[in-house]
């Protein structure tokens, strides 16, 4: 059993990868579509994960650590993308 614990590991830092992408796809498209409402999405976003980032500074160690500065990545990361489509929604309208 103890060669599943690296294989489930793996599973869930995909699963959060994923999600992380799903995510810019979303406000990405959003801001090229309704700029506005990008930002409140961004907004949402940007609530959960601080409070993500708050839960795993609570953690132990490394680990907390780790997680934290990853998530905050991942933050800064959908934050650049919902900018980037209000961007290309600026472009294709002007």
């Amino acid at each position: 059993m103890r060669v599943l614990a690296p294989v489930g590991l793996l599973v869930q830092v995909l699963v959060g990868a994923g999600i992380v992408v799903v995510v810019c796809l979303v406000l990405f498209l959003t801001g090229v579509v309704r700029p506005g409402r990008s930002r409140k999405l961004q907004d949402g976003v940007d609530r959960a994960s601080a409070k993500a980032e708050e839960k795993s500074d609570q953690g132990a160690g490394l680990f907390g650590d780790a997680t934290e500065s990853s998530l905050r990545a991942a933050r800064r990361t959908a934050d650049k993308s919902a900018e980037a489509g209000r961007e290309a929604h600026n472009k294709l309208n002007s």
